[in-house]
């Protein structure tokens, strides 16, 4: 299967390579590499409906112990929670690639983890919270469900942030 460049195919999930920068207020931003898979409407939907579903079955469960109803409300607000963070996860980390701007150290994201236009990444060496502004993700394309790569290829030398499974 051919792939447009920025694009790359990995167990049949299509893996964007983005580009974006790290921003830390008083400090040079800092080029990054994402490599985020796009989530569909299907996928984020299946999900959803199974945490909203598991709320819906747990309630009932849960609600014969006393005092029933902060039990069973708590299931319900478990399934309702959880459900809609899996219907607003468009996009899902795969790998970062950047450097803090204020000490240059490297950066660590868990890996699966749901990425926003913007997002907060925090640096294990200064302890400040950089944010990720990544190309093409912007609130258009969250709500189109469709983003443009912005980059092929690597722009950074070295390999500075390392992703936990």
């Amino acid at each position: 299967m051919t792939t447009e460049p920025g694009l790359s195919e990995r167990s049949s999930e299509t893996v964007l390579h983005l580009s974006g920068s790290l921003t830390l207020f008083g400090f040079q931003p800092q080029p990054a590499e994402v490599e985020v898979i796009p989530r569909s409407v299907a996928w984020r939907g299946s999900r959803a409906a199974a945490f909203l579903g598991t709320g819906l079955v747990l309630a009932p469960a849960v609600g014969v112990v006393p005092p029933h109803a902060p039990w069973a409300l708590g299931a319900l607000a478990f399934g309702g929670f959880f459900g809609l963070r899996k219907w607003r996860e468009r996009f899902t980390l795969l790998a970062l690639r950047g450097f803090c701007p204020k000490c240059g150290g490297g950066l660590k994201l868990r890996k699966g983890t749901p990425i926003r236009p913007i997002l907060s990444v925090p640096c294990e060496g200064c302890h400040h919270d950089s944010r990720l502004k990544v190309q093409g993700l912007g609130p258009s394309a969250m709500e189109s469900d469709s983003v443009e790569p912005g980059f092929s290829g690597s722009s950074l030398t070295e390999p500075g942030v390392e992703v936990e499974e």
